[in-house]
């Protein structure tokens, strides 16, 4: 049967992907080849997510990123975590937490699509008993859970640090974040805190298919 040839997979000049992938691709090193896969415009940017709960008088357990669950229901029952509320920008007068990240829901509809390696997370308190609670990544399957994974931050105080109270995780070359991963912090009551995460590589499908079409046209 015919293939049938779309708008989509037609280029200037009557070439289509398929038709120029047979003499291209034999010429792609296995190096130029996963270098097409990843995405590194975004390499170096940093997410920042403050929250603020000081006038909470209970312990807050925030999921920061939920991967592609949607409810503190759903985060408990396949995450295996139980957890307050998933971060959102504005105030949660429930849980009396305050999250200021105006870009939030992007980032973390972003990541749910798009994996995404993270370099470096830098966390800020207000106080030292803050950093006593760890990061938590728990990741999960379609009908399984694969275990947590914790940082602990007071691993990370410095004496070559004149802030006490900042500490920078920089040796998890280990972290994606993805649908099937999810990002947890307890903040204590009373305290605020600062995230920052540094981005790192991105599988986005949407650029490994234009590079593809770049190097098989050569455009």
């Amino acid at each position: 049967m015919k293939r049938l040839v779309t708008i989509s997979d037609r280029f200037t000049g009557g070439r289509n992907l398929l038709q120029n992938a047979g003499k291209e691709i034999s010429k792609m090193t296995s190096e130029g080849m996963f270098g097409l896969l990843l995405d590194n415009e975004e390499d170096g940017s940093v997410i920042r997510i403050s929250i603020d709960c000081s006038s909470a008088t209970a312990d807050k357990t925030i999921c920061l990123f939920a991967g592609g669950l949607k409810t503190t229901a759903e985060l408990a029952a396949i995450a295996g975590v139980t957890a307050d509320i998933i971060a959102s920008h504005g105030t949660n007068s429930t849980h009396n937490i305050t999250v200021n990240s105006p870009n939030l829901a992007y980032y973390q509809q972003e990541v749910a699509a798009v994996p995404t390696r993270i370099k470096s997370i830098m966390v800020e308190a207000d106080n030292a008993t803050q950093l006593s609670f760890p990061l938590q990544v728990a990741g999960f399957g379609l009908t399984a859970q694969y275990g947590q994974d914790r940082i602990v931050l007071t691993k990370y105080k410095s004496a070559k640090n004149s802030n006490s109270l900042l500490v920078n995780v920089d040796d998890i070359a280990w972290m994606q974040l993805d649908r099937y991963k999810a990002l947890f912090l307890t903040v204590g009551a009373g305290r605020k805190v600062d995230i920052s995460l540094e981005v790192g590589e991105r599988f986005n499908p949407a650029s490994v298919l234009e590079s593809f079409a770049a190097v098989l046209l050569g455009k």
